[in-house]
Parts: C-alpha cells; sequence; structure tokens
C-alpha cells in the first residue's frame, strides 16, 4: 500500500464502491460494516458527501482501537459520515462466522455482555456465545419477523 498509496489498496473495490454510490437513488444509505479505520465510508463521503444526493454513510467499528483511528480520519478530514462503535445488541444473519472478521463482532459484543441473536442454517462459529439461535433459512425467518415487528 505504501508504494502505490490509496489508489493502489483493492483498486477494483474502490470502483465498483464509488459507481454504486454514484447511482444510488437519493435518500439511499451505504453501510460499511467492520469499517476498521473507515477507509470505505471516508471514501465515498470524501467524493459525494456534499451532493444533494449523496447517499449517508455509516460505518461501524467494534474494535475501540481501530473505531479510534477511523474517528480521528474523520475528524481530521472534515468528513461526515456517521460512526457507530458499539449497539445495544448483535443480530447475525446468515453467516457461519467462520472468519475472524465476523466472528469478532461475536466475541466483543459478548465480552460487553451485548445480548447475541444468530439466524442462519447450521451451526455457526459464534453459537456458544448467543443468546438466541435460530436455525432456518432467511427467506423463512426474515419474513416472519418482519410480520411480528409490524404487528
Amino acid at each position: 500500500m505504501r508504494r502505490s498509496g490509496l489508489a493502489g489498496y483493492e483498486p477494483l473495490t474502490q470502483a465498483t464502491l464509488l459507481a454504486l454510490a454514484q447511482r444510488a437513488p437519493a435518500g439511499s444509505a451505504v453501510y460499511d460494516v467492520g469499517a476498521h479505520i473507515g477507509l470505505y465510508a471516508a471514501l465515498i463521503d470524501a467524493v459525494y458527501g456534499r451532493s444533494p444526493r449523496a447517499p449517508r454513510v455509516i460505518a461501524f467499528e467494534p474494535t475501540p482501537e481501530t473505531a479510534g483511528i477511523c474517528s480521528g480520519i474523520r475528524r481530521h478530514n472534515g468528513l461526515g459520515f456517521e460512526l457507530v462503535e458499539s449497539a445495544g445488541s448483535l443480530l447475525v444473519l446468515g453467516s457461519s462466522l467462520t472468519v475472524m472478521s465476523g466472528y469478532r463482532f461475536v466475541l466483543r459484543a459478548a465480552k460487553l455482555g451485548i445480548p447475541v441473536a444468530i439466524a442462519t442454517l447450521g451451526p455457526t462459529r459464534g453459537d456458544a456465545k448467543a443468546d438466541v439461535r435460530v436455525d432456518a433459512p432467511l427467506g423463512v425467518v426474515l419474513p416472519a419477523l418482519a410480520a411480528r415487528l409490524a404487528a
């Protein structure tokens, strides 16, 4: 990354993300989940943040150290994206949590006493940490959840 700068870091991902943000309908939102230092949130906000059609940008980063760096990048560059560092609960949908990038959210939530709910088909790496576990396809779970929330 040092040799080629920011433009050399995942250039196809950056180009795709910017193209999607450019074509997003007015009132859209971009969620950067597991934002780390907020590269993608900062990129979208820097390019489109002052446009009347700019999408709302929300970065989620639960690791305090990297959330602090993300917050500093936002502040030092005068960016307006939102940063969520914690939440009252964690809902995991459709993931086996096999890779650490997703599983770390579950570990941190459990450590902080934040309730964890997991809905997916089959076992997950986070099952032992879950307060609620639903073993079913999301095509069944999500419509039922939406109906209960709307009632």
